[in-house]
């Protein structure tokens, strides 16, 4: 597996500046809500808005120049932002393919294994208190 250095770097900062820019959305839509978790769930639906718009443009990046935007934006930026837009998009292109079944088996799955890994999380934190 040969990745470019500079991919590496788009990467690596567009990961940071998702990661503020999550951190400072969800501090702000905190403050201004209650109850529902508001904070990811407009992180992650906002995420899924901008990876839909990258993918279009440069989903099938051929040039150099487009590779290292899909990797500091789509890679790095939404990854870092939110997960879930990823899963959402592999989801959505799934459905696109007519992979019915394995789109929702995906999807369901991420969904439940997700949820067991933080019960995981949990149980092992409790395992060494």
């Amino acid at each position: 597996m040969n990745i470019p250095t500079l991919s590496l770097v788009a990467i690596f900062i567009g990961g940071g500046l998702g990661s503020i820019a999550r951190f400072l959305l969800s501090k702000w839509i905190i403050a201004h809500s209650s109850g529902f978790p508001t904070a990811t769930f407009v992180t992650n639906f906002l995420a899924c808005i901008v990876l839909g718009f990258l993918a279009y443009y440069l989903g099938e990046a051929k040039k150099e120049s487009e590779q290292l935007l899909a990797a500091l934006f789509m890679t790095g930026f939404c990854g870092g932002f939110s997960t879930f837009s990823t899963l959402n998009l592999e989801t959505f292109k799934l459905i696109q393919a007519q992979n019915y079944q394995i789109a929702f088996l995906y999807t369901f799955s991420n969904i439940i294994i997700g949820f067991l890994g933080i019960a995981i999380g949990f149980w092992l934190i409790g395992l060494f208190k």
